[in-house]
């Protein structure tokens, strides 16, 4: 080279490894073939680090990372460029906090999952370290177990500040003691578009689940899909201040739903020893609800604040002394309910309903109660609406249906359910298709389809069939 030129030179291909850092000294030596009588700027260094892309093994013989701890620096120090995919192999974890990744989006995502897809095999143990999100898009946890080893007051997963689009599918939760806060934990805490799933998830010991905007900021436009899990427990789960609920198939305790102004779906849940809540402060006439083919044994479905809801074909049974509780609770702004086609008991010394609202019966907004059946070997339902008596009782089924319009062509007697546990009708002859045609709910709880014109109340159809010589007692 003449004095004061350049040249490219081609090293040739190069693999680089998304994750892993790269370190190159280049030199000169016998410039044109003569000595170099100053050698302080002939050689030159770099570090280079590439970005992850695609599919990573953690764990294990020979892994891309060895723990991940490694994953969690590598993330944090080198960012990424795709979306990423850790395959956790067979063993035991610790939690790490995933924080402001670069090249972290919607599109790319980062997920977490069991390389043999199954969740009993991969451990992500919680002593104090938590598993942690914050600031990201599109993360997501499959068959993985998280195991909340401290009673304290820790998580076993969370995810806050600005994180959106979070998935948790066929995991396992299990906290075999203490209470404190939830296992799961999603808080939204800005208001921007981003959708909640959890899905076919197994909560065990005293594991349970939280999912929430922040109050202050409401998620407007969030949507949360909470559907086919089982909580083997009595704690309360939540979700609260987002837009658009849906809560479908799941096995539970008290489900508490709070704050949801748009869309609201509660659908084809069982509820054991627990209750239905759901409420809202400021709610619109504008958006349909749905709650349907619900079974609550030994609890009680109450709503506050709550318009246009069609509440169909649901079975709850309460067993409660409680002068304040009822099988149904409805209490705030009430207005344009649909009751219909459910089935109310109360074997308790309390109430089948309890309606909290000063403006019950607008003519406006009228409130609909039929087709439905209702037992209650005591006093039937409680109102402050009766504009002469507050907290008028109405110990008669008749006075109810006379006094309010209500229930016109309701039955009131005790059902026959196969046991306490299990609420699916025994051959009573008396409630078959004594329900009101509707086309919103097609199919029942166990997924038959429903009789078109002339359904079966509660979440349950049932075909009565004909006994000979089979007499037996229904009532005393």
């Amino acid at each position: 080279l003449s004095s004061g030129d350049s040249a490219v030179i081609d090293f040739g291909p190069f693999n680089f490894k998304g994750g892993k850092s790269y370190f190159f000294e280049c030199f000169s030596t016998l410039p044109n073939g003569v000595k170099d009588n100053s050698n302080l700027n002939d050689t030159s260094r770099i570090l280079l680090k590439a970005r992850l892309k695609g599919i990573y093994t953690v764990g294990g013989v020979a892994p891309d990372f060895d723990s991940l701890k490694e994953v969690e620096g590598a993330l944090k120090e080198m960012g990424m460029c795709a979306p990423v995919t850790f395959n956790l192999r067979n063993g035991t974890y610790t939690g790490i906090k995933i924080n402001n990744i670069f090249g972290n989006s919607e599109i790319n995502g980062i997920t977490f999952q069991s390389e043999s897809l199954d969740s009993s095999k991969v451990t992500i143990e919680d002593d104090g370290n938590s598993f942690y999100v914050s600031n990201a898009r599109s993360i997501r946890f499959n068959k993985l177990a998280f195991l909340q080893k401290s009673p304290f007051d820790y998580y076993s997963l969370r995810a806050e500040v600005h994180t959106r689009n979070i998935e948790v599918t066929s995991c396992i939760f299990d906290k075999p003691t203490g209470l404190g806060y939830a296992s799961l934990n999603l808080i939204a805490e800005d208001s921007l578009d981003g959708n909640y799933l959890v899905k076919n998830c197994v909560f065990k010991g005293t594991a349970n689940f939280r999912i929430s905007a922040n109050s202050s900021v409401r998620a407007h436009g969030r949507r949360c899909v909470v559907t086919g899990n089982y909580v083997n427990n009595g704690r309360e789960n939540e979700i609260s201040y987002i837009d658009s609920i849906a809560f479908i198939g799941n096995t539970t305790a008290t489900i508490i739903i709070a704050q949801s102004n748009k869309e609201l779906f509660i659908e084809g849940n069982k509820i054991n020893n627990g209750n239905i809540s759901a409420f809202c402060e400021h709610d619109s006439l504008d958006t349909e609800k749905i709650i349907c083919n619900n079974v609550v044994n030994n609890g009680r479905l109450t709503l506050g604040n709550l318009t246009n809801v069609k509440i169909y074909h649901n079975t709850i049974l309460s067993a409660t002394d409680n002068i304040d509780e009822a099988s149904l609770q409805l209490y705030g702004k009430i207005s344009k309910q649909q009751i219909r086609n459910n089935i109310f008991v109360n074997l308790g010394k309390s109430l089948i309903y309890l309606i909290d609202d000063d403006e019950f019966n607008s003519l406006d907004h009228p409130n609909v109660f039929d087709y439905n059946t209702v037992y209650s070997p005591h006093i039937t339902i409680q109102s402050t609406w009766n504009p002469h008596f507050w907290k008028s009782k109405f110990k008669k089924w008749e006075e109810w249906k006379s006094y309010a319009g209500q229930d016109k062509h309701s039955l009131f007697f005790m059902p026959q359910f196969l046991s306490q546990t299990d609420l699916h009708l025994l051959n009573d002859k008396r409630l078959n298709n004594s329900g009101q045609a509707n086309a919103i709910v097609p199919f029942d709880l166990d997924n038959n389809l429903r009789n078109k014109q002339h359904p079966d109340p509660g979440a349950y159809e049932f075909n009565s069939v004909a006994l000979p010589d089979d007499a037996g007692i229904i009532s005393v």
